[in-house]
C-alpha cells in the first residue's frame, strides 16, 4: 500500500525537550516533574523552535539496562551526538492549541471530539513525545482513567464513537460483550470511512501519526518501566484482540494495524535489551577474567543485572509470541488483502529488527507461504519482505532452510506471475540468493530464459543472471583450452563465442518448450491454469517496424552489463575470419586484386589465426551476426546524441562519433558480402548494416568506387535471392543511400541500372508482343515459372514502395517493348482463373498498381489544382484509376467472379 510506513524508530515530532522521567512507581510513588531540571540538562535549548530531548540521568553506582539508561559515550561525545540527533524539527506543542485543532479535524471527519489522545495524534503540529510522556504520567497517577482515554483513542480511529469508563476498561471479562454492543451500535451509524482508509486530506498523514505514537508509547513505557509493572500491556492484549477479529471491516484493520504496530515497538525495546545482555554478559567474564584484584561485588552486581534483564527478556518474549498468536496469525489469512498487505509488510520489519528472535523461531514459513496469495499487492509487500533478508549476510545459515523450501515458487513467480513489480522483485531476490551461492545451474538457467522476454524491465533485470552465467562459461573455456597465441584480445573472442553458444541454447530451450505447450494446447484446450503459464514473449519472437527481434531486444538488456557488446568491433573482427579451417585464410578476392595479396580489412595477419577457443560454427557465425546488428544499432544511436568530436576514435569507444563506425564499417562490408553472399539467411543481416551507416562518408572520404562496390553488392543480392527477408533488406539500403542527396549523380545512375535489369528480368519472363500479355492471362504456369514471376512481381512491389517508379512502369523503350504496368495488369487478370497457388503473386501485383495510383495521386497534388496544368492533371488521373477500380471491384463483387477469398481481402 502506497501509504504504509515503517514504525519510526528515531524521534521525529518532538516539539521541546522530552520531559525527563522517572523510573514507573505503581501507585507507590507520583512521578513529578522539575521544570528548571529540564531548563538546566546538558545540551538543552532555551528557544521554542529547537529543544533536545532524551536527556537523563543514572542513581549513582547503578548499572541500569539500556531500555532504562541513557548512555553516555566515555569521551563525553557520544551522548552529545544522540542529544543532537532528537533536536525537533517542529515547532514547539502549544498544548490547548493542539487539541482543539485535533478536535476540529475530528468534527469535519463526523467522529467525536471527546478524546483528547485522539486529537492530539490527529493534529500534524502536536509534539507526539510530549502527548506519550502526559499520558504516561497519567498512567501512574490514575491507572484505569488513563488506559480508558487509550483504548477510547484506539475506538476514535477505528471510526466508532462509543466509549468506555475506567470500570469497563478494567473488566477484561466483558471486552467482548461491550464490543458487541459497539457493533451493533456502529452498524446503525452513517459514517465515512474510517482514517486508515479515508482519502480525506485530514488523513494524509494520520497513518504516520499513529505509527509514531504506538511507537513512542511502547519504547517510552519500556524506558520508565511502565511496561513491565503497569497494565498497560494486559490492557491492549484484552482489547486489541477482540477487536481484530470484528465482523466490521474497520475494527479489524484498525486493531490489526495497531497491533502489528505494538509488535513493530516491541521488536525494537526486545533488540536493545538482547544488546544489553549481551554487554552485561561480556563485562561479566571480563571480571571473570581478571586474575588479580576480583570484585566479588561487581560480580555480584553484574549477574543481578543479568538476571532482571533476562526476566526482562522473557516478559517481552511473551508480549511478542501472544500478538502473534492472537492477531498475526488469523489477520495473516484475512479475507481482506488491504490488511494481508498489512501483515506481509510488518512481518518483514520484524525480522528487520529483531531477527535474533524471529529469524531463529519458525516464523519464516508465514512469509513463504504469503508468496502465494492470490492478491498482487500481498504478494508484492511479501517480496519486499524477503529482499530485505538476503541483503545481510549475517542471516544465511537462518534462510538456508526457507531458501531451499521456497526458491521453487520464487522461480516461478519470476518466470510467470502476472504484475511485472512482483516479478521485478523476486528477479532482486533471486539475484541476492545467486550471490550468496545458493542457486544451482538449472536454475539460473531458466532465469536466463527471460532475456527473451518482452516486458524490457523483465530483460534488464535478468541481465545480471546472464551476465554471471556468461562470465563462469568464458573462464571455464579459458582454463580448458590453455593459453593462446593471442594473448591480447582472446578473452573478448572467446566470449563473443561463448555468447553466441549459450544465446543458441536458451534459444531451443525456448522453441522446444514451445512445441511441447503447441501439443499440449490441441490435446487439452481447456487447462490454462495459471501454474502453467509462462512469459508471452517465449512463445513467440516478436518484430517490429524496426525489426527488433528477440536477439536484438535482448542485445538491447545486455549492453549495460556485458562490455563485449560494447566493444562490438572485437566481435566485427571474429566474424571476418574464415572459420572453416585453422587460419583465418581470406574469401575469393574480387575481381582486379591478387590472392596472394588479399588482406581482409581491419585485420593484421596476426589477427587472422583462429584458434580452437574461438572458432565459430555455422549457427553461431549466424547468431553473432544477429548480436552485432543488434549492437550496431544501438551504437549508431547513442553516437548521433553526441557532437563530432575533433579527432578520429576507435568505432567502438564510448564516445566514438556515427563518422568513425561507419569508417570501420566501410572498410569490413565488402567483405561480409563476400563471405556471406550464398548464404540468404545471414546475406539479409549484412544488408541490416548500409542504413546505419553515414553515406556521405564515402564522398567525404573521396571512396567512390567502394560506393558503387556497395551499390553493386546490394543490387545484386536485390535481384539474385528469393527470399522476401533479402529482399526487404536490400530495398531499405537502397532507399537509405537514395536519401543521400550529395551522392545523387551515383545514386541516379545506380538505379536506372536496377531498373533496366529488374525489367528485363520481367519481360524476358512474359516474352513479346500484344499477344504474350494475353497468353499471361491464361497459360497454366508450371512450378519454376510462377516461382519465378512471384518473385520478380514481388521486388518490384518492394522497390516501388519507396521509390516513385511511375515513368519505369508506364515506359515501353518507344514502342519496342511492353510496359510493366500491362504485364502487371495481366497478372491480375489471372485472379479470374481461381487458382489459391498465386494468390501471393495477385495480391503483390495489386500492390503495385495501388502504389502507382499513389504516385500518380502525389504527383497531381503538388501542382495547382486551379491552374490549367493542374486539372489535366487530374483528369489524366481520374481516367487512369477508374478503369482499374472497376476491374478490381468486379473481381470482388462479380456473379461469376472465381477470385480467392485472399485475393478479394487483398482488394
Amino acid at each position: 500500500m502506497s501509504d504504509r510506513e515503517s514504525t519510526p524508530t528515531a524521534p521525529r515530532r518532538s516539539g521541546r525537550e522530552r520531559k525527563v522521567v522517572k523510573q514507573f512507581q505503581n501507585d507507590s510513588r507520583k512521578r513529578k516533574h522539575d521544570e528548571q531540571s529540564e531548563n538546566d540538562q546538558e545540551g538543552g535549548q532555551t528557544d521554542g523552535d529547537h529543544i533536545v530531548s532524551d536527556a537523563g540521568s543514572n542513581s549513582e553506582g547503578v548499572d541500569e539496562p539500556e531500555y532504562v539508561q541513557r548512555k553516555t559515550s566515555a569521551r563525553g561525545t557520544r551522548g552529545k551526538r544522540a542529544a543532537k540527533s532528537t533536536v525537533s524539527r517542529r515547532r514547539k506543542g502549544k498544548g490547548a492549541e493542539d487539541v482543539d485543532d485535533g478536535a476540529k479535524l475530528a468534527k469535519d471527519a463526523k467522529i467525536s471530539d471527546d478524546n483528547r489522545l485522539f486529537n492530539l495524534v490527529i493534529s500534524p503540529a502536536t509534539a507526539l513525545q510530549d502527548t506519550v510522556d502526559d499520558f504516561l504520567e497519567s498512567l501512574d497517577n490514575t491507572s484505569a482513567q488513563a488506559l480508558a482515554e487509550l483504548i477510547n483513542c484506539f475506538l476514535r480511529t477505528c471510526g466508532c464513537n462509543s466509549s468506555i469508563d475506567s470500570d469497563q476498561v478494567m473488566d477484561t471479562d466483558g471486552v467482548v460483550d461491550v464490543l458487541d454492543d459497539f457493533t451493533e451500535a456502529f452498524k446503525g451509524e452513517t459514517m465515512p470511512a474510517y482514517p486508515l482508509s479515508s482519502k480525506s486530506p485530514v488523513f494524509r498523514k494520520f497513518r504516520k501519526s499513529l505509527a509514531e505514537f504506538v511507537n513512542r508509547l511502547i519504547v517510552s513505557s519500556a524506558e520508565t518501566g511502565a511496561l513491565y509493572a503497569s497494565e498497560l500491556m494486559p490492557t491492549l492484549q484484552a482489547w486489541i484482540a477482540p477487536l481484530s477479529s470484528s465482523q466490521l471491516r474497520s475494527f479489524r484493520h484498525t486493531a490489526t494495524v495497531i497491533a502489528l504496530y505494538v509488535e513493530t515497538a516491541l521488536c525494537q525495546v526486545a533488540a536493545s535489551v538482547d544488546k544489553e545482555l549481551l554487554t552485561l554478559s561480556r563485562q561479566k567474564e571480563a571480571e571473570r577474567a581478571k586474575k588479580s584484584a576480583r570484585n566479588k561485588g561487581r560480580e555480584q552486581e553484574l549477574e543481578s543485572n543479568i538476571e532482571r534483564v533476562r526476566s526482562t527478556q522473557k516478559t517481552l518474549k511473551e508480549y511478542l509470541q501472544d500478538i502473534f498468536n492472537t492477531v498475526f496469525v488469523h489477520r495473516s489469512r484475512d479475507h481482506d488483502a488491504t490488511i494481508r498487505a498489512d501483515c506481509a509488510h510488518e512481518l518483514g520489519v520484524w525480522f528487520s529488527k529483531h531477527p535474533s528472535y524471529f529469524l531463529e523461531s519458525g516464523f519464516l514459513p508465514y512469509l513463504g507461504k504469503t508468496l502465494s496469495d492470490l492478491d498482487t499487492s500481498v504478494r508484492l509487500e511479501a517480496v519486499k519482505s524477503i529482499s530485505s533478508l538476503y541483503t545481510k549476510k549475517d542471516h544465511v545459515v537462518a534462510l538456508n532452510h526457507f531458501t531451499n523450501t521456497f526458491k521453487p515458487r520464487l522461480i516461478e513467480i519470476a518466470t510467470s506471475d502476472i504484475d511485472i513489480s512482483v516479478r521485478l522483485g523476486v528477479i532482486s531476490v533471486l539475484l541476492s540468493i545467486d550471490n550468496l551461492g545458493l542457486l544451482e545451474d538449472d536454475e539460473r538457467n531458466q532465469l536466463c530464459l527471460l532475456i527473451f522476454g518482452q516486458d524490457p524491465r523483465v530483460r534488464k533485470a535478468v541481465a545480471a543472471f546472464v551476465q554471471l552465467t556468461w562470465a563462469e562459461e568464458v573462464d571455464q573455456d579459458l582454463v580448458e583450452y590453455g593459453p593462446t597465441n593471442d594473448t591480447s584480445s582472446k578473452e573478448q573472442r572467446a566470449g563473443a563465442k561463448c555468447s553466441a553458444r549459450l544465446l543458441i541454447k536458451w534459444a531451443q530451450t525456448l522453441d522446444k518448450a514451445s512445441t511441447e505447450d503447441n501439443s499440449e494446447n490441441e490435446s487439452e484446450s481447456a487447462d490454462k491454469s495459471n501454474s502453467g503459464a509462462k512469459d508471452a514473449a517465449l512463445r513467440t519472437s516478436p518484430n517490429d517496424a524496426t525489426n527488433n527481434d528477440r536477439l536484438s531486444m535482448a542485445v538491447e538488456a545486455l549492453w549495460d552489463e556485458m562490455e563485449f557488446i560494447r566493444r562490438w568491433n572485437g566481435m566485427l573482427n571474429l566474424l571476418l575470419m574464415d572459420h572453416t579451417s585453422g587460419s583465418g585464410a581470406a574469401e575469393e578476392a574480387p575481381s582486379g586484386q591478387s590472392k596472394g595479396k588479399k588482406k581482409r580489412p581491419g585485420l593484421r595477419k596476426e589477427d587472422s589465426v583462429v584458434e580452437q577457443i574461438w572458432r565459430l560454427s555455422e549457427q553461431e557465425e549466424g547468431v553473432l551476426l544477429d548480436v552485432l546488428v543488434a549492437a550496431l544499432r544501438i551504437a549508431t544511436t547513442k553516437a548521433k546524441e553526441r557532437q563530432q568530436g575533433d579527432k578520429r576514435l576507435d568505432a567502438d569507444d564510448d564516445n566514438a562519433s556515427w563518422d568513425d563506425i561507419t569508417l570501420a564499417l566501410i572498410k569490413a562490408l565488402p567483405s561480409l558480402f563476400i563471405k556471406h553472399q550464398t548464404d540468404a539467411a545471414r546475406i539479409s543481416k549484412v544488408l541490416a548494416i548500409p542504413p546505419l551507416m553515414n553515406i556521405g562518408m564515402y564522398l567525404e572520404l573521396r571512396m567512390i568506387n567502394a560506393y558503387e562496390a556497395l551499390w553493386d553488392d546490394v543490387s545484386k543480392q536485390f535481384l539474385t535471392h528469393s527470399s522476401p527477408n533479402v529482399i526487404r533488406r536490400a530495398v531499405s539500403s537502397i532507399r537509405h543511400m537514395l536519401l543521400t542527396a550529395s551522392l545523387r549523380n551515383i545514386n541516379k545512375k545506380k538505379f536506372a541500372e536496377l531498373e533496366e535489369e529488374l525489367a528485363s528480368s520481367l519481360r524476358r519472363l512474359v516474352g513479346t508482343g500484344r499477344a504474350s500479355l494475353k497468353s499471361l492471362e491464361t497459360a497454366n504456369l508450371n512450378n519454376d515459372r510462377l516461382h519465378t514471376l512471384s518473385t520478380t512481381i514481388y521486388r518490384s512491389a518492394a522497390i516501388l514502395s519507396v521509390k516513385d517508379m511511375s515513368a519505369w512502369l508506364e515506359d515501353d523503350d518507344g514502342g519496342k517493348a511492353l510496359r510493366i504496368l500491362d504485364i502487371t495488369t495481366s497478372v491480375i487478370e489471372r485472379a479470374k482463373l481461381g487458382h489459391k497457388n498465386e494468390d501471393h503473386v495477385i495480391e503483390q501485383a495489386i500492390s503495385i498498381l495501388f502504389s502507382y495510383i499513389l504516385w500518380k495521386s502525389h504527383g497531381v497534388t503538388a501542382a495547382d489544382g486551379s491552374s490549367a496544368e493542374g486539372h489535366a492533371l487530374q483528369q489524366a488521373l481520374k481516367q487512369l484509376r477508374d478503369p482499374i477500380l472497376q476491374n478490381l471491384t468486379e473481381y470482388v463483387i462479380g456473379e461469376n467472379s472465381q477470385v480467392t477469398q485472399d485475393v478479394k481481402r487483398a482488394l
